[in-house]
């Protein structure tokens, strides 16, 4: 017999033991169950009177697993100290008990982002049932929702987080959405989430709120159907990627406080602040990539992970745990054993590998890793694409089998189909060449052949390439397998191949009119994409390469293309003016009419001169 030892089999698993067992057999054992020692005669003798039978009186909440109420740990007020906020900053540990909770304390552990207290305040005065909070990778997601939690409970809610989509996931969520009170419930990664969301909206009440959060670039996939489960509640969307200009001086005077500006510290304010403006966009994330890249913090790092490749298992290991981390994807032991093993961290190399202790926190049941951008840091720099890509190959084909009793693996498979996801994973070193091996291999997993919206990936990383022979084939090869799929919605694949139209025509060496009937098949598809889909962003960012068309082409334009194309970008420019102010802000959709309001003056000024 093979002794699983997972958090739930433990609590589920009882040993009959005599009482004369011998200790050291017991301190194995109860490692696996709970023991019993009243014997196999005790245990006949309690069978005959009916067994361990007896009724239990269920509480009104049952929750736990898959949903914790979330508690304020701490009123004391009390300043960081250096220590705190560079583990912060670098490891990703994010400490509750210091949210300044007076306002007339300065800070100087977290930023208050402008966008929580106006959630804060939407939620508490009805007006906001769901929300969205979406940021990419390191900035400051994770943070916002503890702060909006704490915010909240100020306020008089209770606050409950779904950590862990399991078997007993629906009853959580229901009892949770059906409790008195005002109940916000925060949802991480909404995406794993999406079938248990729809059952909620028919049953919440007025004092009822959700709140979930996405990676930007997965929200723009999944955002009609977080829509249409949430029906009929409207979605107020925030993102949380920009920073307004007060708390970029927050970061500033905060950096120059724990003196993290480095050799940048001796830089007016004024050059700090367009650094972070500038060269980092605004972006936390911008600014952490810059701090690693230094010669010092990278030595650091390299060090700090190079036992990691003594042993191959061990490398395997971390480079699986990192990347599950960098896909926004919760990971336990249970699941990496089940991956890999019964017990693969009782392995003599990983449990004392000193490079997989400095950067993954593993106890009995739950694996930390300390900062998911360092994560993400190291996929990029310290291994090439190849190495990545092979273990990321095996993971595929271990995970797929496991998809079919788990909604977690069925959920990562297709992620590790996902061009994005590889390409945040995999480092620049290789890339071009690791890429299209690892989707020779994919596609010989399960039932990939056969499904339209995997070759639409293995055409997006061939355009990506610029290997546009292939691209097209698997696009076409997209398109032919979604005709057989009835009421099969090709807005996906039409979005992308509308960009590798343009980037055709583009690139185009034939004559111009063969270039421009491209672009008049992007518009056509790109105009159709949104007036059906007027609530998505990716067609705007699609549209902007209207502009790299017609600038190189614009010389040599007669009067009626010239026409033509400024009506494509007015028409686009008409449908941006009838977004909502929250769509319009998104910075593809800015991006989007910036480039169409270039090309309207510029034919303008193109049809003036050829009067």
């Amino acid at each position: 017999m093979i002794l699983y030892q997972s958090k739930d089999l433990v609590q589920k698993t009882f040993f009959i033991v005599p009482q004369s067992i011998n200790k050291r057999l017991e301190s194995i054992i109860s490692k696996f169950g709970n023991i019993s020692q009243i014997s196999s005669e005790g245990l006949a003798e309690k069978i005959k009177k009916g067994g361990f039978l007896h009724y239990k009186k269920k509480s009104k909440l049952e929750i736990g697993r898959s949903v914790i109420e979330h508690k304020i740990t701490s009123s004391l007020i009390k300043s960081p100290t250096d220590n705190e906020f560079l583990d912060l900053m670098m490891l990703g540990k994010f400490n509750s008990s210091l949210l300044c909770s007076d306002s007339s304390e300065i800070n100087l552990y977290n930023c208050q982002r402008e966008v929580l207290q106006e959630i804060a305040d939407r939620i508490d005065h009805g007006s906001a049932q769901a929300s969205l909070l979406m940021s990419e990778l390191a900035n400051g997601k994770t943070i916002a929702t503890e702060i909006l939690a704490s915010i909240m409970i100020q306020k008089g809610w209770r606050v409950f987080f779904a950590k862990e989509v399991s078997e007993d996931a629906e009853k959580e969520l229901k009892k949770v959405a059906e409790l008195s009170g005002k109940i916000l419930l925060l949802i991480d990664n909404y995406v794993d989430w999406l079938d248990f969301i729809g059952r909620l909206a028919s049953i919440c009440t007025d004092q009822f709120a959700i709140v979930v959060t996405a990676r930007t670039n997965l929200h723009d996939i999944f955002e009609d159907k977080l829509r249409e489960k949430l029906s009929p509640f409207s979605i107020n969307e925030f993102n949380l990627d920009k920073l307004k200009p007060e708390e970029i001086h927050w970061w500033i005077n905060t950096l120059d406080n724990y003196g993290l500006w480095g050799e940048k510290a001796g830089l007016s304010y004024n050059a700090k602040e367009r650094y972070l403006s500038n060269q980092c966009d605004c972006q936390i994330h911008g600014f952490l990539i810059d701090l690693l890249k230094s010669p010092n913090i990278k030595d650091k790092l390299f060090n700090a992970a190079k036992e990691i490749k003594v042993h191959s298992l061990v490398e395997e290991i971390s480079i699986t745990i990192f990347s599950i981390v960098v896909l926004n994807k919760p990971i336990t032991t249970d699941k990496i054993n089940d991956i890999y093993g019964v017990n693969i961290f009782n392995h003599e190399d990983i449990k004392k590998n000193d490079g997989l202790a400095n950067f993954i926190d593993i106890s009995r049941y739950t694996i930390n890793v300390r900062s998911s951008i360092i994560a993400r840091y190291l996929l990029n720099t310290f291994w090439d694409a190849n190495e990545v890509a092979n273990i990321l190959m095996r993971l595929a084909e271990k995970i797929y089998k496991l998809g079919r009793v788990s909604h977690f693996y069925h959920s990562l498979f297709r992620e590790l189909t996902r061009f994005a996801s590889i390409q945040s994973i995999l480092p620049e070193k290789g890339f071009k060449k690791a890429i299209v091996p690892y989707y020779e291999r994919i596609k010989s997993i399960g039932t990939c052949k056969n499904d339209p919206l995997f070759w639409l990936q293995y055409a997006i990383a061939t355009l990506v390439i610029n290997d546009l022979e292939r691209s097209k084939l698997y696009f076409t090869t997209a398109y032919s397998l979604a005709e057989k799929k009835d009421n099969f919605d090709t807005y996906q694949i039409d979005n992308h191949y509308a960009r590798y139209l343009l980037k055709c025509a583009s690139d185009s060496s034939d004559s111009l009119e063969k270039a421009f009937n491209l672009f008049r098949r992007a518009r056509t598809l790109i105009n159709r994409q949104i007036n059906k889909h007027s609530n998505r962003h990716y067609p705007y960012r699609v549209a902007s390469a209207y502009q790299q068309f017609f600038d190189r082409f614009a010389s040599r334009f007669s009067k009626d293309q010239t026409q033509e194309i400024e009506e494509a970008a007015k028409i686009v420019n008409s449908r941006i003016q009838e977004l909502t102010a929250s769509f319009a802000s998104n910075s593809a959709v800015k991006c989007c009419q910036e480039a169409m309001d270039y090309i309207i003056t510029a034919t303008e000024k193109l049809l003036r001169s050829l009067k």
